[in-house]
């Protein structure tokens, strides 16, 4: 229950990435919730850092597992990062799964229930599907600056799969991913605008999530990451800031003022409707012509 967006921006010269999401917590299998109690951002290595969603408890070792490796690496470019955790995400996701879940069927490896293929195709094909229902919430939002202080923004989820992310210039994770996905679609993000109207389409996003997805808190988190090779720079808004451009948006009207008397006269004018029945039948009668 949560959202986390990153959002590229590269524009004058200048190559950003900025980060909303908020800090709204579910724990204890779902039972309770809290907003503005969780910093949902942690630093993996040097220029690269991490954003979070799902159940608390299996993210604190991904996580974990993730920071520990990473931070020794070398390995800087894209390609060769966002494999590393990758790798370290399925090592780490075979012993989360051994202990949550295996251990209930006295199963003490991975490997043991790899075999079950074999051996009891129904007790895997059981346990398999509690693996796809306990992994479907688990995903890690990755962001930051390459060795040549290039932005990157990429996904990790079940199995370890890598959704790179730099084309559209966002992602997104969480309860609220795809109202915040849909609202970046519908605001026309693009990672060549200004940074204020990157910025500002990054919270737009963010307040549809709050009113259209479960579990996304108010309580806003946003820094801007500034690349100069391995340097990063953190800057934050203020909660004020956020709630004050979250009621002018809300004051906003959904509907343009006198679009449904300009609609009444597309659908009634007379000279309007004859010109669509024109070139309604002209459209039929070449369809109906041979050839």
């Amino acid at each position: 229950m949560t959202l986390c967006t990153a959002g590229i921006s590269s524009r004058d010269g200048k190559n950003r990435i900025i980060v909303v999401c908020d800090q709204k917590v579910t724990f204890f299998g779902g039972h309770f919730s809290a907003d503005g109690m969780a910093l949902k951002v942690t630093m993996v290595h040097a220029n690269w850092s991490v954003m979070f969603a799902g159940d608390n408890s299996t993210l604190v070792p991904l996580v974990d597992a993730v920071q520990v490796t990473a931070r020794k690496s070398k390995r800087n470019t894209l390609r060769q990062f966002a494999r590393l955790c990758s790798r370290v995400y399925r090592e780490e996701r075979k012993k989360i799964i051994e202990t949550d879940i295996l251990s209930k069927y006295d199963i003490s490896t991975y490997q043991e229930y790899v075999d079950l293929k074999k051996t009891d195709v129904d007790l895997y094909g059981a346990i398999t599907k509690e693996i796809e229902r306990m992994e479907e919430d688990w995903h890690l939002l990755f962001f930051g600056f390459d060795k040549e202080g290039k932005p990157h923004v990429f996904v990790i989820t079940e199995y370890g799969k890598i959704q790179f992310c730099d084309i559209e210039g966002f992602a997104a994770i969480g309860s609220g991913a795809w109202a915040a996905i849909m609202g970046l679609a519908l605001v026309g993000y693009r990672h060549v605008q200004s940074f204020e109207e990157s910025l500002y389409r990054l919270l737009v996003a963010k307040f549809i999530a709050e009113e259209s997805a479960d579990g996304v808190g108010e309580a806003t988190l946003v820094a801007v990451l500034e690349g100069e090779h391995s340097a990063t720079t953190a800057l934050l808004m203020s909660a004020q800031d956020v709630k004050a451009l979250r009621e002018e948006w809300k004051q906003r009207p959904r509907i343009p003022d006198g679009v449904g008397a300009k609609i009444k006269g597309l659908l009634y004018n007379p000279k309007i409707r004859r010109e669509k029945m024109l070139k309604q039948y002209a459209a039929t009668k070449d369809q109906k012509s041979p050839g």
